[in-house]
């Protein structure tokens, strides 16, 4: 989990770091606004992942910390044809 996270979040640092397309200012205004919004998110997130592999590492150790053993019943057939079993 924690890998996977640190992946997403390099990344996103990446995809951060690229420059802003050229034609930008060929955009209309609605799409330089959702251009904007979607790095501003993209920041946000990058933001957050630091924090969100602190939560989910502290809820996996919550959740393992007191393990209950559990005992299942468990059959094994073997079937073996009739030709080998008269060897």
């Amino acid at each position: 989990m924690t890998e996977v996270l640190s992946q997403l979040a390099e990344n996103i640092a990446k995809e951060l770091k690229t420059e802003a397309p050229v034609q930008l200012s060929l955009w209309s205004d609605p799409e330089r606004e959702q251009f904007e919004r979607n790095r501003d998110s993209l920041q946000a997130r990058l933001e957050e992942i630091s924090y969100e592999i602190e939560r989910e590492t502290k809820a996996i150790h919550k959740k393992y910390e007191n393990p209950t053993p559990r005992l299942f019943p468990v059959a094994v057939t073997f079937l073996v044809p009739n030709k080998l079993a008269e060897k």
